[in-house]
């Protein structure tokens, strides 16, 4: 999953091929993001793209390489709860 959204932020031509698939699962994670407990839950306000939330996602991940081992859903929810954390 998470080689598809790193081709998506630098724009590889092989990304709309795979879009679909992550798209959606990021879309999911960001509804089901809001239904969390706190310590995982996240607010994304309504006017952040989907393109903002994978790079969103793309650069946690990136600082955190030796955590790419681990599932990207988990990761990917980290991710947006850090960057819209729920006040």
């Amino acid at each position: 999953m998470f080689p598809g959204c790193q081709r998506w932020v630098s724009n590889d031509p092989r990304a709309p091929w795979e879009q679909t698939q992550w798209f959606g699962n990021i879309q999911a994670l960001a509804f089901v993001g809001r239904l969390l407990p706190e310590d995982l839950n996240s607010c994304i306000p309504h006017n952040v793209t989907l393109n903002q939330l994978v790079r969103v996602v793309v650069v946690y991940i990136e600082c955190r390489p030796q955590r790419m081992h681990e599932p990207f859903n988990s990761l990917a929810l980290e991710a947006m709860h850090e960057a819209f954390p729920c006040r």
